[in-house]
């Protein structure tokens, strides 16, 4: 490891919480800099809301997945590769089943990615079912399987690793100053521009 490097990471690290500290942010940069010394940080996860008010969602894996709900005592394997899930009064179904439930989580068997309506996803499905008759869908997952999402969408690889770097740091801060940011519908943050 090049020391001379290392030194000019934790030089560009500490003019980031420098500019953060400016900013009012006071907690989110203690936290950037017990994550600086220490070099780790408790797994926080995040919850992302992909879509409200689908009438339908189409969820897809090759190896198919699990259904439940401990809230509802829901414990259901599907082996097909797909499902459709709508809503009806208030209750989800699964390719027509009646889950007598208004929420579940769906978790891949095996090691491949879910397909919400032909988009992959890292982490876990959570279905909500609205008393109007349509579903919810929110991704769940840690906030660092999240970043490896979102940074190379925001920076393409061309513009070299330290600007990845960077980019990281910026979308971690984002993300951990904006959880709950939509608490009341259920999520941290939504996939749109708007977070």
């Amino acid at each position: 490891m090049n020391p001379g490097k290392s030194r000019r990471d934790t030089a560009f690290i500490c003019r980031n919480i420098a500019a953060v500290f400016t900013a009012g942010r006071r907690a989110f940069a203690i936290l950037a800099i017990s994550f600086l010394w220490t070099g780790t940080v408790r797994a926080q996860s995040v919850r992302i809301g992909l879509a409200t008010k689908l009438s339908t969602i189409s969820v897809e894996n090759s190896g198919g997945f699990r259904l439940n709900s401990a809230k509802n005592h829901l414990d259901i394997t599907i082996k097909t590769g797909l499902i459709k899930v709508t809503s009806f009064n208030g209750c989800l179904t699964a390719n027509g089943r009646h889950l007598n439930c208004n929420e579940a989580l769906i978790r891949a068997l095996g090691s491949s990615k879910l397909r919400i309506n032909g988009i992959s996803y890292r982490g876990e499905i959570l279905l909500l079912a609205d008393p109007d008759g349509t579903v919810t869908v929110i991704n769940e997952l840690e906030l660092e399987e999240y970043l490896k999402g979102v940074v190379p969408c925001e920076v393409p690889r061309t513009f070299g690793f330290e600007a990845l770097k960077a980019q990281a740091v910026v979308a971690r801060t984002y993300t951990l100053s904006h959880l709950g940011r939509h608490e009341s519908e259920g999520f941290d943050l939504c996939a749109s521009e708007h977070c």
